[in-house]
């Protein structure tokens, strides 16, 4: 299930607890999160993996509907690509596309035209499954974080790899990157969170504070917050500069 919440509205009861407004019914079972996006008629569409794990939807939450199911497919076939570990969706000033990552190691670019998804490239940079995916706000790259101890940093036009780090523990969970795109934060398996230059990507700081793994991490709108969720049943707020 895939839930949605209404917030507690500005200037009413502070006690107002969140409440249910929607959920949506999927039967993906895997590690894919899903990504959401406001398109120019300011629907919300959300995208997340299909029953069959290696192609995803895309669906309309504002009109509660499907635009397109059991998408992805290659001229390989997805099932040589394992299943779908990462999804992002975003749009430019004339096209919505999707980012996405497979257990291979793979990650694919589509383009949505006319209710219909045309493959723009497919590189395979991971030796290990993909983990996760961010999108710097420019829309002219991203960072992909693997089962294996590579950071790769992708030009969006084209799928190659434009600057690539080895660090030294494996199994980064969760990548994003900050609102300003001059940071970009990790989130490991060993429970650290760690932060780097988008520039350079030569590291910055290690910070420790949870016990497990941390599965999600976000910068804030302004960058100035931090945030992280553990499989330490914790989550964390952290001040950067």
């Amino acid at each position: 299930m895939i839930y949605i919440w209404k917030l507690r509205i500005e200037d009413q009861d502070e006690d107002q607890d969140p409440t249910i407004d929607a959920s949506i019914v999927y039967n993906a079972l895997g590690f894919c999160k899903f990504s959401l996006q406001m398109t120019q008629d300011e629907s919300t569409l959300i995208c997340f993996p299909s029953k069959d794990i290696a192609t995803f939807d895309i669906y309309d939450l504002t009109y509660q509907r499907y635009v397109l199911q059991n998408i992805g497919q290659t001229d390989s076939g997805t099932h040589r690509l394992g299943a779908c570990m990462a999804v992002e969706l975003f749009r430019t000033s004339d096209a919505l596309f999707v980012l996405s990552a497979y257990e291979s190691g793979a990650i694919a670019l589509w383009e949505i035209k006319q209710s219909k998804l045309v493959l723009i490239w497919q590189r395979k940079e991971h030796q290990e499954p993909v983990l996760d995916l961010s999108i710097d706000p420019s829309r002219t790259f991203a960072i992909s974080s693997s089962v294996d101890n590579q950071i790769c940093k992708h030009s969006l036009t084209t799928g190659d790899v434009i600057n690539k780090i080895t660090i030294k523990k494996s199994g980064i969970m969760a990548v994003t990157i900050r609102p300003d795109n001059k940071v970009f934060a990790l989130g490991g398996c060993d429970g650290r969170i760690r932060l780097f230059s988008v520039k350079s990507m030569k590291a910055l700081a290690v910070l420790a504070y949870h016990k497990d793994t941390i599965d999600s991490i976000d910068f804030s709108q302004t960058g100035n917050w931090l945030v992280c969720a553990s499989q330490d049943h914790r989550i964390s707020l952290w001040s950067i500069f």
